[in-house]
């Protein structure tokens, strides 16, 4: 269904749509929004998955489709290029739970809400009483992209009972719900991760382990599954290559944050935003075992890149940035070179040593 939204939504935008590819034999979601995407020129590949992205080093020229059989393997010679120059990658969508995560709150895992969530009562409170939760970082289903009411509704629960718990207003008792009521208001979900894990075989089949997992440090699908070091390291041992997601599996229940310190997989600028749920996945499959076996990948502060002038506002002097040399092994490396000796910064002995840059 997502991919269907996704669709009419840059449609409306005026992003012109080739194609909607579905690994499924018929497509997800309503039939109505299919033949009103039909009518605007948006061709459907059902039982297709995306074998390769082509084009130049930063920029996509177009995708090459391969279709599959009832058991998701490629069908010989049943390839289509598609010129394109972005690929959305619309499989489902994801809470927000880096910042409840940082605070301590209880997460569980609901597949229907897209994976861990925060454990609420029926104001919205999590574990940490301070701390109400709605919209995206309190669970999401595929209609949460068209439709913004049921998230509008939880802000108004939350904003109620959140300004009670501090005695602005009393208990309002439309708001103040039963700690049973459920967060999807009845609202029967499907679950997500059998779907999602579909896609990843899918993908796998028809684009192999040597596509990157993750994209900041580089690491392909068949390097984390099979827990290899960073490759830049050039450089391999007895111990690294007898490791393997099975001699991991003796220490206990896999753990992305483990993989990530062995591969450096979600290790980069984005910490895990663009590879988080695939690596999960990933490990899952690899392992044998269901997606809410696998832990969360743990967040850490701050939960977005943030300027160093956020930290400390004030700039260094200009002498500072035209002199800065930083020096290592010896006692005065965190004097500026300018500045001379100060005194008895120097041991006796040692005056006049040369000084080594960290280069030399």
């Amino acid at each position: 269904p997502l991919g269907l939204a996704v669709a009419t939504l840059a449609l409306e935008r005026g992003v012109a749509v080739p194609a909607v590819i579905e690994i499924a034999a018929e497509v997800r979601g309503d039939a109505t929004v299919r033949r009103a995407l039909e009518g605007r020129g948006v061709r459907f590949y059902t039982a297709h998955a995306v074998r390769e992205a082509r084009g130049s080093r930063d920029e996509v020229e177009s995708v090459v489709l391969t279709a599959l059989d009832g058991d998701l393997h490629p069908v010989s010679g049943g390839e289509t290029e598609i010129a394109c120059d972005t690929v959305c990658i619309a499989i489902g969508l994801v809470p927000s739970v880096e910042l409840l995560h940082v605070l301590g709150c209880r997460l569980v895992f609901r597949s229907e809400r897209g994976g861990f969530v925060p454990e609420t009562d029926g104001r919205l409170c999590t574990s940490v009483p301070e701390v109400f939760v709605a919209g995206d970082c309190a669970g999401l289903d595929s209609t949460a992209i068209t439709d913004a009411r049921p998230a509008a509704a939880q802000g108004r629960r939350a904003g109620f009972a959140a300004a009670a718990s501090l005695g602005a207003i009393e208990a309002d008792p439309v708001h103040a719900l039963s700690p049973d009521r459920s967060l999807d208001d009845g609202r029967s979900l499907p679950p997500a991760h059998e779907y999602w894990r579909t896609w990843l075989r899918a993908s796998l089949a028809a684009g192999g382990w040597d596509v990157l997992a993750c994209q900041c440090e580089e690491v392909t699908r068949g390097e984390l599954v099979s827990v290899e070091p960073p490759r830049y390291l050039g450089w391999r041992s007895e111990p690294m290559s007898a490791r393997s997601l099975g001699t991991l599996t003796m220490d206990g229940p896999l753990h992305p944050d483990q993989i990530k310190r062995l591969t450096r997989a979600g290790m980069g600028q984005c910490q895990g935003r663009r590879c988080r749920e695939q690596v999960a996945l990933l490990l899952a499959d690899a392992g044998e075992v269901p997606v809410e076996a696998i832990p969360l990948a743990s967040y850490r502060p701050p939960v977005r890149p943030l300027p160093l002038s956020v930290l400390w506002p004030h700039d260094e002097p200009a002498e500072v940035r035209d002199h800065w040399v930083a020096w290592f092994g010896i006692p005065t490396q965190f004097a500026p070179h300018w500045a001379g000796d100060p005194a008895g910064s120097i041991p006796a002995g040692q005056a006049g040593a040369p000084r080594m840059a960290p280069d030399k």
